[in-house]
């Protein structure tokens, strides 16, 4: 099965949603830092007009005091210091003017300046009875008296509004803190967010390139065995003209030596010959029908099987022929014992090996045939070893494993055992190697 991409529309969706989601938690950041910032703005506006209250408070009680101290004694640096601390006191109410945007605290402020104004109207009336003893109609007392209720209104005035201001500030740095909390949590989310999101896309990237490089093997692998398809149905294709033809061929140019005229001695040796040939054909035919059957019969059933046991089964079965030559068969399969693998492949292997061997065996020696098995790198090779006639490999190399043919005269010899050896193995993705000397032997892998 190939494996699955991701669906590009789950991918988009994905990264709608996120866009969404990290869209909304940008804003409502972004909105919350703003009203941090605004809120602490807002605080040292409001501390900076409880400063200028209490700075307002301090400047008018130097002017009471300061006038007071002159009426007693006269002293003209006083006036310096009133006439200073009257100044300052303007500042500090034009200073509270542009601080100020509450409705009500800009009342305050009326009330305040009119005051303020008061305040410097009693001063300057008591400095002038002072200086000049003039003559008005309000009693010295009186202008004090008045200038008392002035100064407590002030100091009244004062207190609800530096009252109201802290309580503002204190609402406000709350709000502030709320706001921070906000922010904060907001962040967190907005982090946790970033985090989910990328270690999603990590996965899904992950996961794409994996099923990219899976499909690609795949593909890979498709190619190799379409490749591979390719050149069997190629060499079928020229198996089945190159030993079809010819019989085919020779039924014709049989049949056609006959005519009308032709005696019946001469049908009967047509006949017998175009039988002979006939019988070729289907044994022909037969075998490229069991040829085309190994190479597409790959889901045969695999069990697991000692190769012990089909050694001994196949040699049971050349038991004449190994009587006969007085053959020597050595086995060693403990390096692997056992292969997963077709019962009739591994059976049919062993058998064309071990026949093909006692078949090709030298006349000057006893044969020895050695069956051998081993593990490397996760995969098993098989090797069966004679001291037969061996082959010239530079001479027929290129031939060994082909259709119906042969290289050893023997009456048995029909050039099909290990065309079916080598189709049974590479149809299991496996690969028949030799090596061989003529007159020494010959080793198949």
């Amino acid at each position: 099965m190939s494996a699955k991409l991701n669906h590009p529309s789950s991918v988009d969706l994905l990264f709608l949603v996120s866009l969404f989601v990290f869209s909304i938690l940008i804003y409502q950041t972004f909105k919350s830092s703003k009203e941090v910032v605004k809120g602490i703005e807002l605080e040292e506006q409001t501390y900076k007009i409880l400063l200028q209250l209490d700075e307002l408070l301090s400047h008018m009680l130097d002017i009471d005091k300061s006038t007071k101290d002159f009426v007693l004694s006269g002293n003209q640096q006083y006036l310096a210091l009133i006439q200073k601390d009257i100044t300052a006191a303007g500042f500090a109410l034009d200073s509270l003017r542009n601080l100020t945007i509450d409705h009500e605290q800009n009342l305050r402020l009326d009330t305040l300046n009119v005051l303020v104004d008061n305040k410097t109207k009693a001063v300057q009336k008591m400095i002038a009875v002072r200086q000049f003893n003039e003559d008005t109609k309000e009693s010295d007392y009186a202008i004090q008296i008045q200038d008392s209720q002035i100064m407590d209104s002030i100091r009244a005035v004062l207190s609800r509004s530096a009252n109201k201001a802290v309580i503002l500030l204190s609402n406000r740095s709350e709000q502030t803190d709320t706001k921070r909390y906000e922010r904060g949590l907001y962040l967190i989310i907005l982090a946790i967010s970033a985090l989910l999101i990328l270690t999603t896309a990590y996965i899904l990237m992950r996961n794409n390139v994996k099923a990219l490089l899976q499909n690609k093997k795949l593909r890979e692998d498709l190619i190799d065995e379409l490749s591979y398809q390719n050149r069997q149905l190629a060499d079928f294709a020229h198996l089945t003209s190159h030993n079809i033809r010819g019989p085919a061929n020779n039924v014709v140019a049989l049949v056609s030596m006959l005519n009308e005229n032709s005696p019946l001695s001469e049908y009967k040796l047509i006949v017998s010959k175009v039988e002979k040939v006939s019988r070729n054909l289907v044994e022909t035919l037969n075998e490229l029908l069991e040829i085309l059957h190994v190479k597409n019969n790959k889901d045969l059933k695999k069990i697991r099987l000692k190769f012990q046991d089909i050694c001994k089964k196949e040699t049971e079965n050349l038991e004449a022929e190994i009587l006969k030559s007085s053959a020597k068969i050595a086995c060693d399969f403990s390096s692997a014992p056992s292969v997963v693998y077709p019962k009739a492949y591994l059976e049919s292997i062993f058998h064309n090996l071990l026949s093909n061997a006692l078949k090709y065996r030298s006349p000057n020696r006893i044969p020895y045939i050695q069956l051998k098995t081993e593990a490397k790198n996760g995969k098993i090779f098989l090797t069966v070893s004679d001291n037969g006639l061996g082959i010239d490999l530079s001479r027929f190399g290129d031939k060994l494993f082909q259709l119906r043919k042969t290289f050893h005269e023997h009456p048995d010899a029909r050039g099909v055992g290990l065309f079916m050896t080598k189709a049974q193995v590479e149809a299991l993705g496996g690969k028949i190697l030799v090596q061989s000397k003529a007159g020494v032997g010959t080793t198949f892998t």
